[in-house]
């Protein structure tokens, strides 16, 4: 008959102890040595926790055997970070502000990330104008969505301006996921036909 396995967890929360209810007995297989465990882990695992395992073998003639070992979850992957270019072109260059990107992150594990979007042009914005200020993008939440707004203007009507997106999530983990896409707004020879 082959060993059989019993095996609980705790796990120490602000350094209280507590036991979880105790996992299925598993038996090891003849010709093996090891167990995979597969199903019976508690429903709550926490990141950023450590989880002590106490293991309990016992062999066909009553033997026992013990061990405990630590286990730490970590959230060890990042945040996913989708930037969504809706018009990679804007035109004509009237000066109006379109909505040209959108953003939207998911988390796997931790609570929802921090949120950083940050627009970049390859030109010097346009003055203003009658002392108007006139910022050339701007970032909106709706939701869970993040609006990318942008200026269809250059500086010169010969020039390109591109405008640079970079989007970036960090999560309670210190994990960090980035995207970039890219607008432009073309010069008169180069205007979108």
């Amino acid at each position: 008959m082959p060993a059989r396995l019993h095996s609980t967890i705790e796990t120490s929360p602000a350094g209280v102890w507590q036991t979880s209810p105790t996992w299925d007995t598993m038996v090891l297989a003849e010709g093996t040595d090891s167990w995979q465990v597969a199903s019976g882990f508690p429903d709550d695992w926490q990141p950023e926790r450590t989880y002590a395992l106490y293991v309990r073998v016992y062999d066909t003639v009553g033997e026992v055997g013990t061990d405990v070992n630590c286990l730490y979850v970590g959230d060890v992957t990042p945040p996913t970070v989708h930037l969504t270019i809706l018009r990679p072109t804007l035109w004509p260059a009237n000066g109006k502000m379109i909505l040209a990107a959108e953003v939207s992150v998911e988390e796997a594990c931790d609570p929802p990330p921090n949120v950083t979007i940050r627009v970049a042009t390859s030109d010097t914005p346009q003055p203003p104008k009658n002392g108007e200020l006139r910022p050339d993008w701007g970032i909106v939440r709706d939701g869970e969505l993040w609006q990318v707004w942008l200026r269809a203007e250059r500086a010169a009507p010969s020039t390109d301006r591109l405008y640079t997106i970079t989007a970036t999530a960090t999560d309670d983990s210190g994990n960090s996921a980035q995207q970039v896409g890219a607008v432009t707004v073309p010069g008169a020879s180069g205007k979108k036909k």
